[in-house]
């Protein structure tokens, strides 16, 4: 990468500069969302000391996801934890060194977050990321 985007500076520079907002990115695919997303994730879990959630429609998005930052959790000492079909623990294991990224389908997410808020430990998770927002709730058949 040698530059970013105008729109990928300014969300980055707002974001990292402690202004906790909330943002939609809505761009045609291969717009820069998924780097600005990665980035917030890494700077929430390394900065922030600060659990991820990262939601995706589908088992195998789940499952590239996670072999995919998984490299650069084992590098940068972070854990990656894959909700999936029969996969994930509910409610997670509470970690005390080492902050965690969740990569979750829908359904898990809701188990995930729905666990996290019963046992009182909601306040350790700093960001979600919806990654195709849009399926939400689409057509009655996912968890919305």
């Amino acid at each position: 990468i040698d530059s970013l985007y105008k729109w990928q500076m300014e969300c980055l520079g707002a974001a990292l500069s402690g202004q906790r907002t909330n943002w939609i990115l809505s761009m045609p695919t291969s717009g820069g969302k998924t780097l600005v997303a990665e980035v917030l994730m890494f700077s929430e879990l390394l900065i922030n000391h600060k659990d991820v959630l990262f939601i995706v429609p589908f088992v195998s998005i789940v499952q590239e996801k996670v072999r995919g930052l998984a490299p650069f959790a084992a590098e940068l000492g972070f854990l990656v934890e894959e909700y999936a079909a029969s996969q994930g623990r509910i409610p997670p294991r509470r970690r005390r060194k080492k902050q965690t990224l969740y990569i979750a389908t829908i359904e898990k997410a809701n188990a995930v977050v729905t666990s996290l808020l019963e046992a009182g430990r909601l306040p350790s998770l700093g960001l979600v990321v919806i990654d195709e927002l849009h399926m939400l709730g689409e057509g009655g058949s996912r968890g919305a």
